[in-house]
């Protein structure tokens, strides 16, 4: 795969376990500014390329292994006669994301409330945006378990929105496909725990689908989160250069 210019697709083939490591290891997984350049692909590579050293590092898979970055989805997994396809997403709200940039572009630092960006919160004009920016206001806050249903109703969202793209004709199928879902929502005292149930009850009828995602993985930051509540260390090689020596 080539590092050089990450717009350029490719793949990558691994014969064992310290091979695909040192590969990853490598690998400049920085992401831009959202106004520096920042490309999906930059998100893409972040988020898989953890997953891959927490999931190898966990002897989870065998060689060789051959590893593809493609579009719809992003990733392609072969190894064992399994093919595995995964895309990546994030969590934080397009209108988050849009007053975040907007932030950038101000050159304010600004301490954006999360209470102001609910789930339901309309799309915002670009003056309304700069009037938030620049007070800095407090919004209704989040009580009782306000703040966990948020999460599990926000990740639903994604969940339901990627499973929309997930049925295009384009999209293509594997034997194993997984949605990692990048968690950038910032709610303040959630309980990951709490959260995780409200998920699951709020997606319970979304098994029962015949045309979905076969998993669901959540990066919290730390830890990744498969199914209920199967949680694994996220093996940063790139901050923690010996997390994974053998």
């Amino acid at each position: 795969m080539k590092t050089d210019n990450i717009n350029i697709h490719g793949e990558y083939t691994a014969s064992s376990k310290t091979d695909l490591l040192n590969y990853l290891k490598k690998q400049d997984i920085t992401v831009l500014a959202r106004t520096k350049g920042r490309l999906s692909q930059h998100c893409e590579r972040w988020g898989v390329f953890r997953l891959l050293a927490t999931w190898a590092t966990g002897n989870c898979f065998s060689y060789p292994l051959r590893l593809v970055h493609q579009d719809k989805p992003d990733f392609l997994l072969c190894y064992g006669g399994h093919e595995v396809g995964i895309e990546f997403t994030e969590a934080t709200s397009q209108e988050l994301a849009e007053t975040d940039a907007l932030a950038e572009k101000m050159g304010k630092e600004t301490l954006l409330f999360m209470d102001q960006f609910k789930r339901d919160t309309p799309k915002r004009t670009a003056e309304e945006r700069r009037k938030l920016i620049k007070e800095q206001p407090h919004g209704t806050g989040f009580v009782n378990n306000e703040a966990d249903r948020e999460w599990a109703l926000s990740i639903r969202d994604r969940v339901l929105a990627k499973t929309e793209n997930f049925n295009k004709p384009d999209f293509r199928k594997y034997d194993t496909n997984w949605l990692l879902i990048y968690d950038n929502l910032y709610l303040p005292n959630f309980k990951i725990e709490k959260s995780m149930k409200f998920l699951m009850a709020y997606i319970s009828d979304y098994w029962l689908q015949k045309n979905r995602y076969s998993g669901l993985l959540i990066d919290t930051g730390d830890q990744v989160i498969k199914g209920n509540w199967d949680r694994q260390q996220i093996v940063d090689l790139w901050t923690q250069p010996n997390a994974a020596s053998e």
